[in-house]
């Protein structure tokens, strides 16, 4: 899925992005590759077979920035 990113939340280590589609989604990353993102930037969300198996556990972090 292809999206743009919206916001950053350094502290949180989260990022805001919207899709082509107009969905809006909060995506937690390593600092270091938070680092290298800006606003506008365009980006391809994929999903893994193993961050499936993830999903189904409890989210590490409760609340979301928005």
């Amino acid at each position: 899925v292809r999206a743009t990113v919206l916001a950053i939340d350094e502290e949180l280590s989260q990022i805001k992005v919207q899709t082509d589609e107009g969905q809006r989604l909060g995506v937690f990353l390593p600092p270091e590759t938070l680092a290298r993102l800006r606003l506008g930037t365009r980006c391809l969300l994929q999903v893994a077979r193993q961050s499936m198996q993830d999903a189904s556990r409890s989210p590490e972090h409760d609340e979301t920035f928005w």
